[in-house]
C-alpha cells in the first residue's frame, strides 16, 4: 500500500514539474533568444512561457509577455518606471484579441477591442477625470457610428 501511495506522489511531483510554465528574465537570457519569421526561439526553438524584464536589476517589472509556440499567446503586461500598470491586453496566436487598456497616469485612458489583429467593437477613450471623451463601434477595420451623445455635455451633443 505504501508503495502504491509513493508511485502516485511521485507521478504527481513530476507532473507538477513538468507543466510548470517557463518564466524567463528576457535581458538575462537575452543571448539565448532570436526571431525568426515572427517566431520567438529560445535556444533554437519556438518559446513557450513568459518572459519578463525589470528597468533595474531589482527594480519594478517593464513587461511580461506570454508566448505559446514562439507567439505571443494569453496575458501581456507592461508597467511604468515606478511600477504602475502602462498597458495590458491578451493575443491569440501572435495578434492582439480581446480588450486591451492603457493606463496613463495610473487611470484608465482607452479601452480598445480587437480581433485576431484587428480593432474590433467598441473603442473608449477617456479624460484624466475618468469620464468618457468618445466611444466608437468599429466592424472590420471601420468606424460604424461613433457614440457621442450619450457622453458629452448638452453644448457638444449635435457636433
Amino acid at each position: 500500500m505504501r508503495s502504491i501511495i509513493k508511485e502516485i506522489l511521485m507521478i504527481m511531483v513530476i507532473f507538477f514539474l513538468t507543466s510548470c510554465e517557463n518564466n524567463v528574465d528576457f535581458k538575462k537570457n537575452q543571448d539565448y533568444f532570436e526571431k525568426e519569421n515572427d517566431l520567438l526561439l529560445y535556444k533554437g526553438n519556438p518559446y513557450t512561457g513568459q518572459i519578463f524584464e525589470k528597468y533595474t536589476y531589482s527594480g519594478p517589472l517593464k513587461y511580461e509577455y506570454s508566448f505559446k509556440n514562439g507567439k505571443q499567446d494569453g496575458d501581456q503586461f507592461a508597467y511604468e518606471e515606478d511600477g504602475s500598470l502602462r498597458w495590458k491586453g491578451n493575443c491569440k496566436d501572435g495578434k492582439k484579441h480581446g480588450e486591451q487598456v492603457l493606463y496613463y497616469n495610473g487611470y484608465i485612458y482607452e479601452i480598445n477591442n480587437f480581433k485576431d489583429g484587428v480593432l474590433e467593437g467598441d473603442q473608449t477613450k477617456f479624460y484624466d477625470n475618468g469620464e468618457i471623451r468618445e466611444k466608437i463601434n468599429i466592424k472590420n477595420g471601420e468606424k460604424l457610428y461613433i457614440k457621442k451623445e450619450e457622453y458629452y455635455s448638452e453644448w457638444l451633443r449635435y457636433i
